[in-house]
């Protein structure tokens, strides 16, 4: 089998769908449902071995489906079993907490007290509740905002695994049921947020006692330098400072709303969320820096993997990160074994990893959107571009080495005769100190139009594949996407390995980072004009048809 991740992850996919969809009414009936698909597993993984033994291919792989699909099932029953009876969420809704009253939380702090534009957000992960006098044993998470006023106390000095108690009036997150509509507390559940809180006076949070500092704890304090150090560096310019706050460090709390609303118009909403396009950039750079400095393949792959996996702890292990990272290690480990790993079948073992970790990630939008961009790429852009534009993006290489013409197909060396001809046409019209120098601009501008006409198909590939999945879960289609995600992804592609390395001279120079952070900031700069014109652009084509026909459009790009 040419692709045998590809069809493990799919049969995998496939059971947890089954298991998901089936009844399970309560707990017995969950516990028979979970033996009988462990019996079936087992019984069908047993059969494999029989028929491998028995060499009998067909069957052998017809058995190995259907273990995959019924190891599917298995594992989505377990991830779909009801929540433990001391969980907030299960207390409220026996009424063994009264949440329409101001309620004593005891709780850890999962990470340094956050920065927002209204003032402050505490992430506390509950481990006890006061309720009638008593204090009820409880876990689950909590989202606490506190918004300072004139006169009101300094805050208490709180940190990453302080254990702190709050009284405050919790409510579930609010959920809209209108059909289509953003399900904000099943989003917040993804994230261990079960419930959100206000805080109404800083008297009403205290310290109870500090614990020694952890690896997590030393982790969200170097996260919130990160953050502080991006505030000074760019603290002329807070729209700048902003959008590389999400860029670099997905936080999007300082983003302006009518820019976010512009990079949503657009399609390019994807770039401000940290991702695989910006795990995929700082990999590039960090192999293509290895191999300036002349380090051994094995440094630069430890070197690499260890970088990114500190970046995936800095920016709290979000799922398509991981999915990101997964990707690039299993690339970096195949190098070593001087292996050539198929994008699909990379992909395939990422996405199989997670399901296994997290079976219910499969009803998750973003890892949906994730796996069908990646489907798109290396099931239909890629192999076009092998048979297209790839032969001559490997012709310009080298192309006055006329020894190498017979290792390219015919087409490929013809346009490498083709293109010394053609140099040699114009160096011999050209002064002679320039000759060197415009046939090296020729060949530099043919490799340019390639990347660029490659980087535009897949962007184009990408629109259209994503289309449906993009309707049904943020109703909205952009056709200037394409356009816009030429310049985006070019400038993202540079923004997020310069912002990384000018942040680390700010940290270690200051001085040194206030210049480094000039040119970061054109970049930037440069980035949200764009954005902005291109959605300025849309809202007045809509505003023209709106005037032309004299009524509303016929066609809307967004559904509220």
């Amino acid at each position: 089998m040419k692709l045998p991740a590809v069809a493990t992850a799919a049969s995998f996919v496939c059971g947890v769908i089954l298991g998901l969809s089936a009844p399970i009414a309560d707990r017995a009936t969950s516990g028979r449902f979970l033996t009988a698909v462990f019996a079936s597993s087992c019984s069908l993984i047993l059969a494999g071995i029989w028929l491998t033994h028995a060499h009998r291919i067909a069957f052998r792989a017809a058995a190995s489906v259907l273990s995959w699909i019924a190891l599917g099932g298995l594992s989505a029953a377990i991830s779909a079993q009801p929540l433990p009876p001391d969980h907030v969420v299960v207390l409220a809704d026996r009424a063994q907490i009264n949440l329409h009253g101001p309620l004593r939380w005891r709780g850890k702090l999962k990470d340094e007290p956050a920065r927002l534009p209204w003032g402050f957000g505490y992430e506390v992960e509950l481990e006890g509740v006061e309720n009638q006098g008593a204090l009820l044993s409880t876990r689950g998470g909590m989202r606490l905002s506190f918004s300072p006023r004139p006169g009101d106390q300094v805050l208490p000095d709180l940190h990453a695994g302080n254990e702190i108690a709050v009284l405050a009036q919790a409510k579930r997150p609010q959920v809209f049921r209108d059909d289509g509509a953003f399900d904000r507390r099943a989003y917040l559940a993804t994230q261990n947020i079960d419930l959100v809180a206000t805080l109404r006076a800083s008297e009403l949070i205290e310290r109870v006692s500090s614990t020694r500092r952890s690896p997590t704890a030393l982790l969200a304090r170097f996260r919130r330098r990160l953050r502080e150090e991006i505030d000074t560096l760019f603290s002329a310019s807070p729209q700048v400072a902003g959008v590389l706050r999400a860029m670099l460090l997905g936080d999007r709390s300082f983003l302006d709303r009518e820019e976010a609303t512009d990079f949503q118009k657009t399609g390019v909403f994807h770039v401000l969320v940290v991702a695989g396009l910006h795990v995929g950039a700082l990999a590039a750079f960090l192999f293509w820096t290895g191999r300036k400095l002349r380090l051994s393949r094995l440094l630069t792959i430890i070197l690499s993997l260890i970088l990114l996996l500190a970046y995936v702890a800095v920016v709290e292990q979000r799922p398509p990160v991981l999915r990101a990272a997964l990707m690039a290690a299993m690339f970096a480990i195949g190098t070593c074994f001087y292996r050539r790993l198929d994008l699909l079948n990379s992909a395939a073992i990422a996405a199989l990893l997670l399901m296994i970790a997290r079976p219910l990630t499969v009803r998750d939008s973003s890892f949906q959107l994730s796996f069908l961009a990646i489907g798109c790429i290396a099931g239909l852009a890629l192999p076009w571009l092998a048979r297209t534009t790839q032969p001559y993006v490997r012709a310009v290489r080298g192309w006055r080495d006329v020894t190498r013409d017979a290792a390219h197909e015919p087409r490929a060396a013809q346009f490498r005769i083709d293109l010394r001809a053609t140099a040699d046409w114009i160096s011999a019209r050209s002064p002679s100190g320039l000759a060197r120098t415009t046939e090296n601009a020729l060949a530099g501008s043919l490799s340019l139009f390639f990347r660029a006409w490659e980087l535009a198909i897949l962007t184009v590939v990408l629109q259209v594949g994503m289309l449906p999945l993009m309707a049904r879960n943020f109703h909205r289609i952009t056709f200037a996407g394409p356009l816009v995600n030429l310049a985006a992804v070019t400038l993202t592609s540079a923004l997020v390995p310069i912002g990384f390395l000018t942040l680390g001279i700010g940290m270690l120079f200051p001085a040194l980072g206030r210049i480094a952070a000039m040119p970061l900031s054109w970049f930037t700069l440069a980035l949200i004009h764009i954005v902005q014109w291109f959605a300025n652009f849309h809202a007045c084509r809509i505003e023209f048809l709106d005037r032309l026909c004299g009524c509303q459009p016929c066609f809307s790009f967004s559904r509220s």
